[in-house]
């Protein structure tokens, strides 16, 4: 189907219908003409012979009404002659003379014709009918045996065209299998001509699908063969295309990975307070439990309650710092079959803080033994956290969060519900907007939705806001549960 479809394809089946056309056109107008000539040249001779012969009957006539000969010697003269012409002329197929009464004085041939046709004794002048078709077709000619205004009897002469018919259809399959011939002699020279110049479209239509479909600029525009035409001209102005798209996409990755970082550094500082806070609680006991062991006023039972102290705290602060700089780092798509409740759990850890200070529970609802999911964990887990931060600031009053996993046939949605106030109608065809926000200047940038959709969507997966009303909103990030090809 895909030959079918394609350039060559195309060409060689127009060039070979205009070729086999006016082949085709050309020679059905020559051998009808040439059938015309023949014909006429048949009508010629037969018309001739029979003139000729006519001259011959009236003489003998003549000469049999002289009394010069008798009606016997007459008529065997004439059965003589006329058997002479039939043997000698092909295309003669019977010969009947008549006299001026209507009866037939000499008949030769296998064929008669006379429905249709005057009596022969009726014949005042020459007439010629051409009766039948194909290999069938004869002429029937028929003329007066007088001179001047006497009469003694006509003659019909049946010229068959059979000869001419199958001199027309020997033609005609010569010249069939010679354009048959010459079309496939045709075939070959196009397809080598066509081929040559579908090659380099070839090579030319594989680059544009990597770099325009597959968006695929990481190796370099293939190498393709010089060349003068129109082409080479295409070649050239789709290099130089190719060239500024790879700059402009190099530029706009980057440009994309610097929102992504704002976007989380936006939420970071939003998260600063409440962590700086939690920080320095099990800091203060860290350093309270460290000054005590210096001093050595400690008995053994004291020394090991202060160290289990000190050891709590400052793995309490490694998690919280190690979450916040997991979350905070910058790196490029790297999709691998991910746990999904590390991820929830993780997004939960870093905004437990967070929303406890704005008096927020967190619940996670995921099924049991969820299967791994292809995905970049980093990314998934911006986009879980800006879901989640977006509706703690939309619960001003305390509420509830609930993330909750819904495992699909062919996908995992992550569905992150509030028990806000809802989305206004009137701003929800809004909310993926770049640079679109509701909050106040310094709380947001407005880009958080529309890069967490753009992100969910380099994964090959959508992110949707399903509901959201009075009782608070729904979104859902939805992620093949196969891996495919991502941006």
């Amino acid at each position: 189907m895909l030959f079918l479809q394609g350039l060559r394809f195309k060409v060689i089946s127009i060039v070979l219908l205009c070729i086999s056309g006016t082949i085709f056109f050309t020679a059905y107008y020559m051998l009808g003409k040439e059938r015309a000539l023949l014909v006429d040249t048949a009508r010629q001779q037969a018309l001739s012979l029979a003139k000729a012969s006519a001259v011959l009957f009236t003489n003998t006539f003549i000469y049999e009404e002289l009394g010069m000969i008798d009606e016997a010697d007459m008529v065997d003269y004439l059965s003589y002659y006329v058997a002479d012409v039939m043997r000698t002329t092909p295309g003669v197929e019977s010969f009947t003379v008549m006299d001026k009464q209507g009866h037939t004085v000499v008949e030769a041939g296998g064929r008669t014709v006379r429905d249709g046709l005057k009596q022969m004794a009726d014949v005042s002048e020459t007439e010629i009918e051409l009766i039948g078709q194909g290999a069938g077709a004869f002429f029937a000619i028929s003329i007066p045996l007088a001179i001047e205004s006497k009469q003694w009897g006509a003659c019909r002469l049946l010229f068959s065209l059979r000869d001419i018919e199958e001199a027309r259809i020997s033609a005609r399959n010569e010249v069939f299998a010679i354009s048959g011939a010459c079309l496939l002699i045709s075939l070959m020279i196009i397809g080598f001509g066509v081929d040559y110049l579908v090659k380099s479209l070839k090579k030319l239509s594989d680059a544009m699908e990597r770099f325009t479909v597959n968006k695929d600029f990481s190796r370099p525009f293939p190498k393709l063969p010089g060349r003068k035409d129109e082409i080479g001209h295409l070649q050239q102005s789709f290099q130089w295309m190719v060239e500024r798209l790879r700059r402009e996409e190099q530029e706009r990755a980057r440009t994309k990975e610097q929102m992504f970082h704002t976007e989380k550094m936006v939420t970071i500082g939003q998260l600063t307070a409440s962590i700086a806070h939690e920080v320095n609680n099990p800091l203060g006991g860290v350093i309270l439990c460290f000054n005590n062991l210096i001093k050595g006023n400690l008995d053994e039972q004291g020394r090991t309650q202060h160290i289990e102290v000190i050891n709590s705290g400052l793995e309490r602060i490694q998690r919280i710092m190690r979450d916040l700089l997991d979350y905070s780092r910058q790196s490029s798509l790297n999709i691998q079959p991910t746990d999904v409740s590390d991820v929830v759990h993780k997004s939960v850890s870093l905004l437990d803080l967070f929303s406890k200070k704005k008096r927020i529970e967190l619940q996670v609802d995921l099924p049991k033994d969820p299967p791994l999911i292809p995905m970049d964990s980093a990314k998934i887990l911006q986009v879980l956290v800006n879901l989640m931060v977006n509706a703690i600031h939309a619960m001003d009053g305390g509420g509830e969060i609930t993330i909750e996993g819904v495992v699909g046939e062919d996908e995992f949605t992550f569905l992150v519900s509030d028990t806000g106030q809802g989305i206004p109608p009137r701003i929800r065809e809004r909310i993926f907007d770049p640079f679109y926000t509701t909050k106040e200047v310094g709380q947001g940038t407005g880009l958080g939705l529309a890069l967490a959709r753009s992100l969910v969507e380099q994964h090959g997966g959508r992110l949707e806001l399903r509901r959201s009303d009075s009782t608070g909103s729904v979104f859902a990030v939805t992620l093949p549960r196969a891996r495919g090809n991502y941006e």
